[in-house]
Order: C-alpha cells, then structure tokens, then sequence
C-alpha cells in the first residue's frame, strides 16, 4: 500500500534486476508518472512506452544503466512532464478494468 506513496515522493525508479517474470513494478512506475531504468529483462522493453526504451539497458550494462540515471536527474521540465505523461497514458493499457474487458472479448470470440 506504501508503493505509490513511494513512487510519487520518488525522482527515478531503478530496476537492476537480472531476472523478471512480467515486472509490474514496471507498470507501478508508469503509472506514478516515474521515470526508471531497468535492464531488458522479463518483457520490461514490451511493457514500455518507446519513450523509456533509450533508458532500458541491455542486461549487465551497468555503465549504460548509470547513464540513465543521469540523463533522468538532469531532463529539463518540459522534457520530463513529456516522459511522464507517455508513461501516464501508456500505464492505462494495464488497468484491470481495461484488461478485464479484453479477455472478455476474447472469451466471447
């Protein structure tokens, strides 16, 4: 329950895991309006916005994951609120109500 008070009182979110399933937390992030940084693991490139994908690193690249982190702490505001609103609206894709009503369809197909 904490999570989204973390995430909005947060700058970036960091996700240098090796190994993912389907990361939510992803998703969490997108839908705070987060800027993160991540290795390409566990579909996280196909969860995101392709305004994250210069952000997402191959797994390993901790040079290239440092580099983001810096060029997200350093985005000028219109640049940021940009980001933001691209993670916002892409999150949506991912609200129950929304996936629930396409496995409806599909059933229904």
């Amino acid at each position: 329950s904490r999570v989204p008070l973390l995430m909005t009182a947060s700058d970036i979110y960091i996700m240098p895991s090796e190994e993912e399933g389907s990361p939510r937390v992803i998703i969490e992030a997108q839908a705070a309006g987060l800027p993160y940084t991540a290795f390409d693991v566990g579909g996280t490139k196909e969860i995101s916005p392709s305004e994250a994908h210069p952000f997402i690193r191959p797994m390993g690249d901790l040079d290239g994951m440092i580099n983001s982190i810096i060029t997200l702490s350093q985005l000028d505001t219109d640049t940021r609120n940009r980001l933001e609103t691209a993670l916002r609206s892409h999150a949506e894709r991912y609200d129950r109500r929304v996936v629930a009503h396409r496995f409806l369809e599909l059933l229904q197909q």
